[in-house]
């Protein structure tokens, strides 16, 4: 479950049965659910416009419900930074920007629709279902 600001709930644009307020300024608390991997393809090609070429995973060989996140590695960007680097452990030792070389805003929103990813290989990151949403 993730905690939200209502400004970042208005953003992601989920169902509102998915979220269930806390306070009044509080914020909005995320029931563990994932998102249809439809619908999350849409919601990423939305949040990231950067990255081409985001589609269901299973065309690539990958597992049924996975996401292939198109060029995250190989020329996406978000905030001017590569979306997905493969050596970025080797210079972002604190993990400033990435997750295990993937950006943390992708990493979030992710987690958000109830999905992780992984690397496939150095060029190529497929997102697949958390067991845990």
């Amino acid at each position: 479950m993730q905690i939200v600001t209502a400004k970042e709930k208005r953003s992601i644009k989920i169902s509102k049965s998915e979220w269930i307020q806390l306070g009044q300024n509080t914020g909005w608390l995320k029931e563990a659910t994932r998102t249809d991997v439809k619908k999350a393809i849409q919601i990423l090609n939305k949040q990231f416009p950067n990255i081409s070429g985001i589609q269901e995973g299973e065309a690539w060989g990958a597992s049924k419900n996975s996401i292939h996140l198109g060029d995250a590695a190989e020329g996406g960007e978000i905030e001017d930074w590569p979306a997905a680097d493969y050596n970025a452990s080797a210079w972002d030792t604190n993990e400033k920007i990435y997750l295990m070389g993937i950006h943390k805003k992708l990493v979030n929103m992710l987690e958000q629709l109830g999905y992780v990813a992984e690397w496939h290989d150095s060029g190529t990151v497929i997102a697949y279902p958390n067991e845990m949403a």
